[in-house]
């Protein structure tokens, strides 16, 4: 991807993300789930590093959790959340400062964010990453494609390139996303002593 495509394409994954947009007919493209699997290995990896040295705080725990809490507020009867490793922990997902506790070790984060927990809740397949159709002969992949219902339209779509306003209006909303977490988390969370 060119810098203005991985741009647009990252601010195409977060207004899905956050805003009431619909899924497209076919899916949404390959490349918009990979970026949403590289999200949450990142955001993984910042709280294993958050568990393992007290020194960088818990911005990536209350983050994670706060996803976690609100996708739990969200279910309703047709479409029930898989966290369900939640209810054995003795914590309440309603509880804003429930990422502090002991029972959420580096396993039961790796389930959360992994494919057993948020992961699986955003895909509900992984034809994007499907081997057999992976730089294969196209006739081959077409083949495949067809017997597994896989629309290689949408899997192996290339990811649009912005024009020169595009490109800076998905580096606003970005920054615009960037900057309310920033005030976000410069203000003092509850049990902030003196607050």
């Amino acid at each position: 991807m060119e810098k203005g495509e991985f741009i647009y394409a990252l601010h195409e994954v977060f207004q899905a993300l956050l805003e009431d947009i619909p899924v497209p007919e076919q899916g949404h493209p390959g490349y918009q789930e990979a970026m949403i699997v590289e999200l949450l290995n990142q955001t993984l990896g910042s709280v294993e590093v958050e568990l393992d040295d007290d020194e960088f705080g818990d911005t990536a725990r209350r983050a994670a959790w706060t996803s976690i809490r609100l996708l739990l507020a969200t279910q309703n009867e047709n479409s029930e959340p898989n966290l369900g490793l939640l209810d054995d922990l003795d914590i309440d997902p309603n509880d804003p400062r429930g990422y502090r506790s002991e029972n959420l070790t580096r396993e039961v984060w790796c389930d959360l964010l992994g494919a057993d927990g948020l992961e699986n809740e955003f895909l509900w397949d992984r034809d994007w990453k499907t081997e057999s159709i992976m730089d294969t002969d196209p006739a081959m992949a077409e083949s495949v494609a067809r017997w597994t219902g896989i629309d290689l339209k949408t899997v192996h779509a290339f990811p649009h390139t912005p024009s020169d306003a595009e490109t800076r209006m998905a580096e606003h909303y970005l920054r615009y996303l960037s900057w309310g977490l920033e005030a976000e988390n410069s203000t003092p969370s509850p049990d902030t002593p003196g607050t």
